[in-house]
């Protein structure tokens, strides 16, 4: 049987400044996410809707601008890496078009 104070969590309706830091403090865990709202008496479809707009709001999208200064010249040889987060570099001719680089940057 739960106690009072478990069974208080699962009801209450629950703020983005309350949850982040929970959703945090499962991420500095070493447990799943079932076993973490079984020990804060959680439910767990509250909980991931809570990791899910956490990942959403902190999301920096794995990629940062690129300028390429005026003064830089590229001799033949040189290519454009994209280093992806799962490890996968995709190299390009130092002379592809713009258009198709940012296809392969996602934006």
């Amino acid at each position: 049987m739960f106690q009072k104070n478990q069974m208080e969590n699962r009801r209450r309706i629950r703020t983005k400044e309350e949850m982040f830091p929970i959703v945090e403090a499962w991420q500095d865990s070493s447990i799943s996410k079932k076993a973490f709202c079984e020990e804060q008496g959680l439910v767990k479809s509250v909980f991931f809707y809570w990791c899910k707009r956490y990942r959403e709001e902190n999301d920096q999208g794995g990629f940062v601008p690129l300028t390429v200064g005026a003064s830089r010249s590229f001799t033949q040889g040189h290519s454009i890496e994209i280093l992806y987060p799962n490890g996968v570099v995709l190299k390009l001719p130092t002379n592809t078009p713009a258009s198709l680089v940012r296809q392969y940057v996602g934006q």
